[in-house]
C-alpha cells in the first residue's frame, strides 16, 4: 500500500516542476522540465524503493510552487499553507528547516508590504510549521526528557562529513562507527559518552560531534578545504556513493537505464542555464511584453 501511494506521489513530480518552471520561466521551458522529469533514471530508479527520500523529492516542487503563489498574492492562508507543507518536508529530513529563515527573510525585505503584515505572514508560517512538528517534539521530550526538535543527527552528520580521516565521500566514516542504521546511533552515542565520561541527553551527543567536527576543522582547514574540493567532484561524478541500492551498478546492468537522461545531462543543462539566466537580456526577454 505505501509502495502504491509512493509511486502516485511520485508520478505528480513531473506536474510540479513543470508548473513552477512555467511559473518562473516560460512554457517552452516547462514542457522540457517536465518532459526531462518524466524519464530522468535515478527518478524512475528509486521510485521503486520505499525511501523517505522519494517523498521529500515529490513534494519540494510543491512548497516551492506555493511559496510562489504566497509571495504573489500575499494571503494569510497562503502562508500558513506554506508553513504547514514545510513541516512536514522538515519531519521527512530536519535540513529543510533551513528554508523556514530564507522565507521570513525574504519577508521582512518585502518593502511593498508594511511592517505589520510582514510580521503576520511571517509568523503565519512559523505557526504551520510549528503545528506539525509540535507533537514531535513533545514526543521526543516526553521519550527522552530533552528538547529535541525532530532528531538528533545532525552532529553526527556534520561530524562524519568533515571528520579527520575523511575524504568527503561516505565510503569512509569515523573507525568508532560501524556503517549500519542498526548500529550508528548506538556507536555514536557510545563513543560520545565514553569521550565525556558521562550520559548525554540526545541534544547534548548532537552538540559533542558538532563541536567536535568544528575542532577538527580549525585544527586542520587545509585538510576540510581538500576533502571539500572532493565534494564538488563527487557531486559532478556519474558514479555515486551509496548506502542502499547503487543506481549506477543497475544503469549498467540494465540496458534501459542506459537511454535515459541521467545526472550528466541535467547538470549541463543547469550549467547552461545559470549562465543563460545571469545575463540582463535573458530577464530582459522574460519580462511581458518582452522580445521573444
Amino acid at each position: 500500500g505505501l509502495i502504491i501511494f509512493q509511486w502516485l506521489l511520485g508520478a505528480t513530480l513531473p506536474l510540479g516542476l513543470y508548473l513552477v518552471t512555467k511559473k518562473v520561466f516560460h512554457r517552452e521551458a516547462a514542457l522540457i522540465t517536465g518532459l526531462l522529469t518524466a524519464l530522468y533514471g535515478p527518478f524512475l530508479f528509486y521510485e521503486g524503493l520505499l525511501l523517505k527520500t522519494s517523498l521529500e523529492v515529490a513534494l519540494l516542487p510543491w512548497w516551492l510552487l506555493l511559496m510562489l503563489r504566497a509571495f504573489e498574492y500575499r494571503r494569510a492562508k497562503d502562508f500558513i499553507f506554506l508553513g504547514l507543507l514545510l513541516g512536514l518536508l522538515a519531519l521527512i529530513k530536519g535540513n529543510n528547516l533551513i528554508f523556514l529563515p530564507m522565507v521570513l527573510l525574504l519577508l521582512l525585505t518585502t518593502r511593498e508590504l508594511v511592517l505589520r503584515k510582514r510580521l503576520v505572514l511571517s509568523g503565519l508560517c512559523t505557526l504551520g510549521v510549528l503545528i506539525i512538528i509540535l507533537p514531535v517534539t513533545l514526543r521526543n521530550y516526553v521519550v527522552a526528557h530533552d528538547l529535541v526538535l525532530t532528531n538528533y543527527s545532525f552532529g553526527l552528520a556534520l561530524y562524519q562529513g568533515n571528520w579527520w580521516g575523511g575524504d568527503g565521500s561516505t565510503a569512509l566514516v569515523p573507525p568508532f562507527l560501524r556503517p549500519d542504521p542498526r548500529y550508528e546511533e548506538m556507536d555514536a552515542v557510545g563513543m560520545a559518552q565514553a569521550y565525556t565520561e558521562k550520559k548525554l541527553a540526545p541534544s547534548e551527543v548532537s552538540a559533542f560531534w558538532t563541536s567536535k567536527a568544528f575542532e577538527e576543522v580549525s585544527a586542520a582547514p587545509g585538510h576540510f578545504l581538500g576533502a571539500l574540493w572532493n565534494k564538488v567532484l563527487i557531486f559532478f561524478n556519474h558514479s555515486e556513493f551509496s548506502d542502499n541500492y547503487q543506481y549506477t551498478y543497475y544503469r549498467s546492468e540494465v540496458w534501459l537505464l542506459w537511454l535515459l537522461p541521467n545526472f550528466a545531462l541535467v547538470t549541463l543543462l543547469g550549467l547552461l542555464g545559470v549562465i543563460l539566466t545571469s545575463s540582463r537580456s535573458f530577464w530582459e526577454q522574460m519580462r511581458p511584453g518582452g522580445a521573444r
